[in-house]
């Protein structure tokens, strides 16, 4: 999942680093794209999950969530198959 997001250019907003801009135009265009992000998180979910992970405002919120309830840091086989889901998004 983290490999598909970085190829997309928005791994920045899963890792809290893209700022939003204060000026307008730059601000509703990081909205839209912190908005993508997060579809591109809750898009490999159920819908029994993503209903849990759907009230969070930023990828990051989803992400450091989903990894504090699930991820144990030896699950391999998980990831596996969310990154399968994830390419062919």
């Amino acid at each position: 999942m983290k490999i598909h997001i970085k190829g997309m250019g928005k791994w920045s907003y899963v890792d809290g680093s893209a700022v939003k801009p204060v000026i307008k135009p730059k601000a509703e265009e990081w909205d839209t794209t912190n908005t993508n992000g997060m579809g591109i998180l809750l898009k490999v979910m159920t819908p029994e999950i993503m209903q849990l992970f759907s009230n969070f405002d930023s990828p990051k919120a989803i992400w450091d969530s989903v990894a504090a309830t699930y991820y144990d840091g030896n699950d391999f086989a998980r990831v596996h198959e969310l990154n399968v889901k994830a390419f062919h998004l």
